[in-house]
């Protein structure tokens, strides 16, 4: 592992995932498109600035690549490519959507993506600029609990469950008191 640092309470490490280096071509390879000038085989072949991150991507998380030049006439230029190698559990934690996915879209037909509940009695359903939460019971969505306005897309899921009780209620407790109502006063 190669030096960590800490941003706004992140713990980031750079680490390169463990994809051997046939995978690395074939990938490689499946991303160069010579209609496209940043995908071409040149360009991604050189790159000087290899990247790899985590995304989203059909239901589940995936490694991506970011390729691109830190110097000369192609510097800040980066082009995107998928990793064929999944992120290991150990990284993106619970990331099943077990069955579930037919009953989601049975009832939100323009939904893109979802994240089941460990217990699988809940779920968090993403489509458009909207996320809403609603129950899950015996494999059909419920009611919607809730529906929210927002702008982009998920970077991470963490259910609040065993360990991590007391690590989110520590991350988030600052925050609660913009959240409660305010009491009327008392006449």
């Amino acid at each position: 592992m190669k030096a960590g640092s800490v941003t706004e309470g992140l713990l980031v490490h750079a680490e390169d995932p463990p994809i051997s280096e046939e995978t690395r071509t074939k990938d490689l390879d499946a991303c160069i498109d010579p209609k496209d000038e940043l995908k071409d085989e040149e360009f991604l072949k050189n790159a000087s600035e290899v990247t790899y991150g985590i995304e989203r991507s059909g239901r589940k998380w995936t490694y991506a690549w970011l390729l691109g030049y830190d110097a000369g006439a192609a510097r800040g230029y980066h082009a995107g490519c998928a990793v064929s190698v999944l992120p290991p559990k150990s990284i993106v934690g619970f990331d099943q959507t077990f069955s579930g996915w037919k009953a989601v879209k049975e009832v939100y037909p323009d939904a893109e993506d979802a994240f089941f509940s460990p217990g699988h009695d809940l779920i968090l359903i993403f489509y458009g600029n909207r996320l809403i939460a609603a129950p899950m019971r015996d494999g059909k969505v419920g009611k919607s609990l809730a529906r929210v306005e927002i702008a982009g897309k998920p970077v991470m899921v963490q259910w609040a469950i065993g360990k991590y009780v007391d690590i989110w209620t520590k991350e988030l407790t600052p925050y609660f008191g913009a959240y409660t109502p305010k009491s009327k006063p008392v006449k």
